[in-house]
């Protein structure tokens, strides 16, 4: 499957934006309302923020996705890596956001590399018109979170 690729500017400093992006135990108070599939996130590490902080979120159709941190550079790079499973493990992936800066304007670069996993392909149409609508959502989110 091909990644998915957001990308947005935010009237903010570049530091704000990043410490909203990169803070995945508050990703709650932001996240869209509308969406289809995120639920909220459990920190599992004994670390909160940072490289290594492990995490489940919890998806509404009753499944999760499990991850970590695998790249910490504030402020201009942060991602993580994650499985998704529904009893069984349906698709994992990369999730990286790139950050450059201008005067007070931060312009982010959001990718998302998934893999779908097993009989799972079958399903790569849906599972990427339903990644790519979670993004757009998620990466408006971020913008009305820091701009209100």
């Amino acid at each position: 499957m091909q990644p998915a690729v957001e990308k947005f500017a935010v009237r903010k400093p570049i530091n704000e934006v990043f410490e909203v992006i990169s803070d995945i135990a508050r990703y709650s108070e932001w996240a869209p309302q509308s969406s289809s599939i995120y639920f909220g996130t459990t920190i599992t590490s004994d670390i909160t923020k940072g490289m290594g902080t492990t995490y489940e979120d919890r998806m509404i159709l009753g499944g999760k996705s499990v991850g970590r941190i695998v790249r910490y550079d504030p402020p201009r790079r942060f991602a993580m890596e994650q499985t998704t499973y529904l009893l069984f493990p349906l698709f994992s992936g990369r999730l990286d956001y790139e950050l450059s800066s201008k005067d007070q304007m931060t312009n982010v670069t959001h990718t998302v590399i998934p893999k779908t996993l097993g009989v799972y392909k079958l399903l790569n149409p849906i599972h990427k018109y339903m990644l790519d609508k979670e993004r757009r959502l998620f990466c408006k989110a971020i913008v009305q979170k820091l701009e209100k």
